[in-house]
């Protein structure tokens, strides 16, 4: 695992490098995400434990621990929205007992955002933000259905792959094009870009591209129609799938700068 935080170092600033537009309706939206021991079925990016992110449906209770007990106390800052589509934000300080021992965030959350170690030191295991009540080994959430984030060591800052767009006061969403940085030890990987509602439980797979190595490249959205975003009771969830097409073991890393224009 040492490899991660350098290659995400490089994806980061690959991602972002050319997003040069300077016209006020052009949003930018920054993800990544990884994924181990890749499989030839799809597998959501984001996640190294678990094949696929089961999202909250309302506001979920949330816990939060480490898989190494001598974390204690790390600082880690929480972000997202409620299903209100409002931001909050907190800070949770790991158990002083062990650090494998959840610890409940105070807010509830719809959808998570980021998460960033905040403390002066890196913690030495993987933090793991899950549901409330989920059951644990060693500080790992067991069952896929509880799981909603890690963060992975040594990279202190994590932003999860599946994106979340609150809705906006007025007008349309139409998504440009993703910037786009693979690190592929796979021989060729296949990549899904889906979007769907935050009330729907259906993904529609919108873009399908091949990559066989590691890459930065552009990926144009051309043909998705303009997506209403006036509605204030849905946002919308953005993901990103990856399946191996051959043999072999496999570590796929990507990072995404999504850009999209909002217009009346």
């Amino acid at each position: 695992m040492s490899n991660i935080k350098s290659e995400y170092e490089l994806l980061t600033d690959i991602a972002q490098s050319n997003i040069t537009k300077t016209n006020t309706n052009i949003e930018k939206h920054y993800l990544k995400g990884w994924t181990l021991t890749l499989g030839t079925t799809a597998t959501d990016i984001g996640s190294t434990t678990y094949d696929e992110i089961v999202l909250p449906t309302s506001d979920q209770a949330l816990q939060i621990s480490s898989s190494n007990a001598f974390d204690l106390l790390t600082q880690i800052l929480v972000t997202g929205y409620n299903d209100n589509f409002e931001p909050i934000q907190e800070v949770v300080s790991l158990s002083n007992v062990s650090s494998q021992l959840p610890v409940n965030l105070v807010n509830s959350y719809f959808r998570i955002k980021q998460m960033r170690v905040v403390s002066a030191s890196t913690p030495t295991g993987d933090i793991y933000l899950y549901k409330s009540g989920a059951a644990l080994l060693a500080g790992v959430p067991q069952l896929s259905s509880d799981f909603i984030y890690v963060l992975k060591n040594p990279d202190n800052l994590g932003t999860i792959m599946n994106l979340f767009i609150p809705p906006q006061e007025n007008g349309y969403l139409i998504p440009n094009y993703v910037n786009c940085s693979v690190f592929n030890s796979a021989t060729v990987v296949v990549f899904d870009f889906q979007m769907k509602y935050s009330d729907s439980a259906n993904w529609i797979t919108e873009f399908k591209f091949h990559v066989g190595s590691n890459e930065n490249f552009t990926w144009p959205l051309n043909g998705i129609s303009k997506i209403p975003n006036n509605d204030l009771s849905k946002g919308i969830d953005v993901r990103l799938q990856a399946t191996r097409v051959g043999g072999g073991s496999s570590i796929v890393s990507a990072s995404i700068a999504l850009l999209s224009t909002q217009i009346d």
